[in-house]
């Protein structure tokens, strides 16, 4: 399920690409607007490999990435130089386990691409179970050392990307945004003003942060 911000944090860090690549939650949906495999093509990367719980377009493999039994993991260890996992820890009931197997596929210095929710809805996918902050994405991957420049927040609905401040989100609230239209910004003041009650009341705690973040396997 790539976004823009997805697909892009990718392609302004990729000098930290190498082949071969594993993709984790590959699967493709009808509503999809991108696609991590055709990105990395247009790139020159040909050596892709994906995986996901459930089979359909772009599944190689079909595993749950939570099982350290299976036998992908067991026969591709330290195989991955990249490993793209964006959108997926969200939907896992053990990540610190889905974890541990993805440091088991990378080898000694391999890159990992992270990106997951830190304010999402409820998306069963086919379960929904956790949310999100870099210093809980250090502590799950502490096999590899997070790049503190790498790290970023997006609004998902805009395809804005910006500096980790989760705070700031805060703020922006009640004033214009950079990307925002005026007329966008006198309508979300109608909304908080009359609309933002009952029923519409719920959209506005809904922002829909991701963060991204890019670590190193020690």
């Amino acid at each position: 399920m790539p976004t823009f911000a997805q697909v892009n944090y990718l392609r302004r860090h990729n000098h930290l690409i190498r082949e071969p690549i594993l993709i984790i939650g590959s699967r493709l949906y009808d509503y999809d607007r991108f696609d991590f495999r055709q990105t990395l093509e247009a790139m020159g990367y040909r050596d892709t490999t994906g995986v996901d719980l459930i089979n359909g377009p772009n599944v190689d493999y079909q595993l749950d990435i939570c099982d350290a039994t299976n036998v992908f993991i067991l026969e591709n260890r330290e195989r991955f130089r990249t490993v793209i996992c964006m959108s997926v820890l969200m939907y896992v009931p053990n990540p610190f386990r889905a974890a541990e197997n993805i440091a088991t596929l990378s080898c000694t210095g391999a890159t990992l691409f992270l990106s997951e929710g830190f304010i999402h809805k409820v998306t069963n996918m086919p379960k929904d179970y956790w949310r999100f902050t870099p210093e809980s994405l250090g502590e799950i991957f502490y096999s590899f050392e997070l790049l503190p420049a790498s790290i970023e927040m997006s609004l998902t609905r805009l395809d804005i990307v910006m500096p980790y401040n989760p705070n700031g989100m805060a703020i922006q609230r009640y004033s214009k945004h950079p990307h925002e239209t005026m007329l966008g910004y006198w309508l979300r003041k109608l909304h908080a003003r009359i609309l933002a009650s009952g029923v519409f009341r719920a959209s506005r705690l809904f922002p829909e942060i991701a963060i991204f973040a890019i670590g190193i396997k020690r």
